[in-house]
């Protein structure tokens, strides 16, 4: 809750979210108005002019750009606030409030939870990473100066921006002369 205004109502949609967000909000929990409440949906309740109405987000009003707007333009008609206590975002401050919660209804209406995102999510970088050769093959072509950007590109299969980062953050010749040193190393200890 760092660098939030004093809350002074919160609104959910459902009551088990009451004391998370009593607590969240730092307010009673009676301050909490639930929409699954008799008597507590949002046109039944009056708020004060300068006040804030801290939402988890804007979905709790609807799942239309409609109910959403009509939801902020009730509060604000009365001269309060309606903000996000996750993010810190005031309906006042644009559209990224709006944008965030109907992105939530979407990502609900295809069935996204968070697994599924987050297996989609591992799909997409195996299959972005499925011609690669491991690290240590990789870091040997990059280290060969007499190959070309291009061509160790197209024979490690690594970017070059991804190949920089991961192994040759000094450059081509200072990663080839690691590797010299490395071998040299070597041989001197199979010596011994």
């Amino acid at each position: 809750m760092t660098g939030l205004p004093k809350i002074d109502r919160a609104y959910v949609a459902t009551e088990a979210e009451r004391a998370d967000m009593a607590k969240a909000c730092g307010i009673r929990a009676g301050d909490v108005r639930c929409a699954e409440t008799k008597d507590q949906h949002y046109k039944q309740w009056k708020t004060r002019k300068g006040a804030f109405v801290a939402v988890r987000d804007l979905t709790v009003a609807g799942s239309t750009r409609g109910e959403i707007l009509e939801f902020v333009k009730h509060i604000q008609a009365q001269g309060a606030e309606v903000i996000e206590i996750e993010t810190g975002n005031r309906a006042s401050g644009g559209v990224e409030m709006l944008n965030r919660a109907l992105s939530i209804v979407h990502a609900r209406q295809r069935g996204m939870t968070p697994e599924r995102a987050a297996e989609m999510a591992r799909k997409t970088k195996e299959k972005r990473r499925g011609d690669r050769k491991r690290e240590e093959d990789a870091r040997l072509i990059w280290g060969n100066l007499s190959l070309s950007d291009d061509e160790c590109v197209r024979q490690s299969g690594w970017p070059r921006a991804t190949a920089f980062a991961a192994f040759a953050k000094g450059g081509r010749k200072k990663l080839a002369a690691q590797i010299a040193a490395e071998s040299k190393a070597a041989r001197a200890r199979r010596r011994k």
